[in-house]
């Protein structure tokens, strides 16, 4: 009989004692980006910071006084667990003197691969010091850093040749 009596006064005993229950502590993530390469040279393929918000980001992939670029692929790489991809929006270079483009971002954990294109027989476009070829949003899950880079990158011209001498440099990004 002093089991049931002694048994819901312990209840509500711990429940008083643990502030009732429904005090939930959250942290805030703060995000930041810092690139590779600040400042883009001739024929450099950048990351350059646009935005930041509380836990997200956005960057834009900068092609810097490259010529008769026709198209871009490239795989974006981070670490999964730190970063969440949340979007994309094609830049207006491909497309800047009213060409069709095709733009394809095909979002994996921990990578993004992204494939944009002119269509048609409109020959390449040049880069006239920085051009925007498209921007990326991310969430920064937790603290931490990961660093964000290209592999498998190339940009090509009207006849799909490779255009040599491009350089590719991405950044890091933190949550705090």
């Amino acid at each position: 009989m002093k089991f049931f009596i002694w048994f819901p006064l312990v209840g509500i005993l711990l429940t008083l004692g643990c502030g009732g229950g429904g005090d939930v502590i959250t942290q805030s993530i703060v995000a930041s980006f810092t690139a590779a390469k600040s400042t883009p040279d001739a024929m450099d393929v950048t990351l350059q910071k646009k935005s930041v918000s509380g836990d997200s980001f956005t960057v834009d992939v900068v092609i810097t006084d490259v010529n008769g670029v026709y198209s871009a692929a490239f795989d974006l790489v981070y670490d999964g667990t730190i970063l969440d991809y949340l979007n994309s929006t094609e830049g207006n270079f491909l497309k800047k003197d009213g060409a069709s483009t095709s733009f394809i971002v095909d979002p994996q954990t921990g990578r993004l691969v992204v494939g944009a294109s002119r269509l048609g027989q409109v020959g390449g476009v040049d880069a006239v010091g920085n051009e925007v070829l498209m921007s990326i949003a991310f969430k920064v899950r937790k603290t931490g850093s990961t660093s964000i880079s290209f592999e498998n990158s190339s940009l090509l011209d009207a006849n799909v040749t490779s255009i040599q001498g491009v350089e590719w440099f991405g950044g890091t990004a933190s949550g705090s």
